[in-house]
């Protein structure tokens, strides 16, 4: 498998940026990082939460409100209390089920949730490869009924274990990882910045021309950001072009796709770093 290929896939089909098969040195996510990334989570989850039970519960009781007579007539007498008490249950199950499944969506899909992203955390899986559904199936509900519910378990696993892991982590086999450059995304047109600086750092690139940069960057522009029609001539031989800048391109097995993306994005940093 290329270095990036995997990488690439994911962003352009799941956004999910980790390179398989990539050493780099990970920076555990500190606690702290951690707790303020949950908070806003949960901030987030709680608001939406509340409109979503309210709104539901109120169009439930309405409708309870209506039918009431009509439920008594047909059933036994108290039947509407009863049926006030699953309509509860059940919006609570299914707003739980929401929960569950904003993390594990999230993370699956891109690394991190909303609060996460915020803070430079992303969840990876500590073999290297694309975190499973199963993992974090596994994580989320340790989560909710192990490290908040008994919380001393999940708080003294981050401080003792030296990748930081609660034990939603270890029994998942993933750590929350910590990037400050991840806090300036913006940054990045082509590739996120977690994809760039991996490759940047095992695929080294040969001095480049100011006017091949210019150039490169007004062909990458249209044909990554304005979707224009592909000019299949003008792209082949600009992937010939830019192999002669890539040196070790065919020892990582780098994708033409990998070329592309990379050296747009390699060349819109270095005009970035200009200004």
């Amino acid at each position: 498998m290329d270095m990036a290929t995997e990488s690439l896939q994911a962003k352009q089909d799941e956004g999910i940026d980790f390179v398989e098969g990539v050493s780099l040195r990970l920076n555990p996510a500190p606690l702290g990082k951690r707790f303020v990334a949950f908070a806003a989570d949960a901030t987030i989850i709680t608001v939406v939460s509340y409109l979503l039970f309210y709104t539901i519960y109120l169009i439930a009781l309405i409708g309870i409100g209506v039918s009431a007579s009509t439920v008594e007539k047909i059933l036994p007498k108290g039947s509407v209390v009863w049926i006030f008490i699953a309509v509860t249950v059940v919006i609570f199950l299914a707003l739980s089920l929401a929960v569950h499944s904003y993390f594990i969506y999230m993370e699956h899909k891109y690394g991190y949730t909303l609060g996460k992203k915020v803070f430079g955390l992303r969840v990876i899986s500590l073999d290297g490869k694309r975190l499973k559904w199963s993992q974090l199936i596994i994580r989320d509900l340790m989560r909710w009924y192990v490290d908040l519910f008994l919380f001393l378990p999940g708080l003294i696993s981050i401080l003792v274990t030296d990748k930081k892991q609660r034990t939603g982590d270890l029994a998942a086999g993933t750590m929350v990882i910590h990037s400050k450059e991840r806090e300036n995304e913006k940054n990045y047109l082509y590739l996120d910045q977690f994809q760039f600086l991996r490759l940047k750092r095992h695929v080294p690139v040969l001095d480049l021309p100011e006017a091949t940069i210019k150039k490169y960057l007004e062909f990458s522009y249209k044909s990554f950001q304005k979707r224009a029609p592909e000019d299949k001539e003008a792209k082949a031989a600009w992937i010939q072009e830019l192999k002669n800048y890539l040196p070790t391109w065919e020892e990582h097995k780098l994708t033409d796709d990998t070329i592309l993306l990379y050296m747009a994005e390699y060349c819109f940093q270095i005009e970035r770093e200009k200004k």
